[in-house]
This record gives structure tokens, sequence and C-alpha cells, in this order.
């Protein structure tokens, strides 16, 4: 009775022995499974935060290369602006600075092309008034009786700060004949032109945007 009861333990030893090894090996198993699962679970995360990074810095890279782009073209602008700028100050500049002959046969070519009836006040600076002298206007005067119109024009009494040409007065009507004047109106016209002459690179139409 012993001796049986004895083999019922030694089996039921065995039996529990050989269920503990297979438990063991099923859970050493599924630890090998769970680390080659976060392994590569790591490695999958590891290359997602990579790609995400290299994404990262390329638009970075990208912004940083237009940021810049975009301010080398600001600066290429505004340096092509100053440049224009420069030229029509220098073109206002060379009008009023041209040889008293040509100076005068430019002046009266302006006067004949702006004066409507021919008894229109002439306002110009202290310096061209002394410059241009009476002879002047009785010069335009008799080519504008010529062409059919009064031929009195005549010096205004007061004269104005001006970089050349004149303004034409009849009663309260003014118009405005200055370099300044006709050089700014002809400049929203050429300025294009101007710029491509100035860089060689064709018209620039972006200079006032």
């Amino acid at each position: 009775m012993i001796m049986a009861l004895q083999d019922i333990i030694q089996r039921i030893a065995r039996e529990a022995s050989a269920e503990a090894d297979g438990i063991v090996q099923q859970a050493r198993a599924r630890c090998d499974e769970l680390r080659q699962s976060a392994r590569s679970e790591a490695e999958k995360r590891k290359e997602q935060i990579l790609k995400a990074a290299r994404e990262q810095a390329e638009d970075v890279k990208k912004r940083v290369l237009t940021m810049a782009e975009l301010d080398n073209r600001k600066a290429l602008l505004s340096a092509k602006q100053t440049m224009v700028d420069k030229a029509f100050e220098h073109a206002i500049q060379s009008l009023g600075n041209m040889d008293p002959h040509r100076y005068s046969k430019v002046m009266k070519k302006l006067l004949l092309s702006a004066v409507e009836t021919g008894d229109e006040e002439v306002i110009v600076s202290a310096a061209d008034k002394k410059r241009l002298g009476d002879g002047f206007l009785e010069a335009v005067n008799k080519e504008l009786v010529a062409k059919g119109l009064a031929g009195k024009l005549s010096f205004a009494n007061e004269t104005r700060n001006m970089s050349g040409g004149f303004i034409l007065r009849r009663g309260n009507v003014e118009l405005n004949a200055t370099f300044d004047t006709r050089i700014k109106q002809l400049r929203d016209i050429i300025e294009a032109d101007v710029a491509g002459i100035l860089f060689q690179d064709g018209p620039t139409q972006e200079l006032r945007k």
C-alpha cells in the first residue's frame, strides 16, 4: 500500500515537473517572441522617426533656401530701383544743366506744344527768368501768331522753385510742365525699358510692384 502510494506520488511529481518544464518553455518562447516583436517594432519606429526627421530637415532646408532666394531677389530689385531712380534724376539734372542756347530751344518747343490760347502767363524759376530773358518770349509769341494764336505770353511776376521747365497759367488754371513733372509722367511709360537698358536683361516690370 505504501509502495503504491509512493509510485503515485512520484508519477504525479514527474507529471508536474514535465508540465512545469512545458510552461517554462512556453514562457521562454513567448519572451523570445515578445523580444523579437519589440525589436521589430523598435526598428520600425526608429525608421519612422528617422524618415520624419529627414522630411522635416528637407522642409527646413527648402524654407531657408526660399527665404534666401526671396531676400536676394528683394535686394536685387532694390538695387535696380535705386539705379533707375538715379537715371531719371540724372535726366532731370541734365535738362537743367544744358547750355543756354540749347535750353532755350527745348523750352521754346515745350511752350509751343503746351500753349492753348497764347495769352497765358509763364511761371519759371528765378534763374530761368534771368537765363531766358525777355527776347525768349518775343520769339515764342511770333511763332504763336503765325499759328493763329494770340501771341501774348508773358512772364508772371512771381517765380517758383523748380529744376527747369515752366508752369503755364491762365486765370486760375495752371498747367504744370516742369521737368520734374514731365519726367515723372514719362517715367510711368518707359521705366521698364530704361531698366532693361541699364541691366541688359530685358524690361524689368517688377520694379514698382
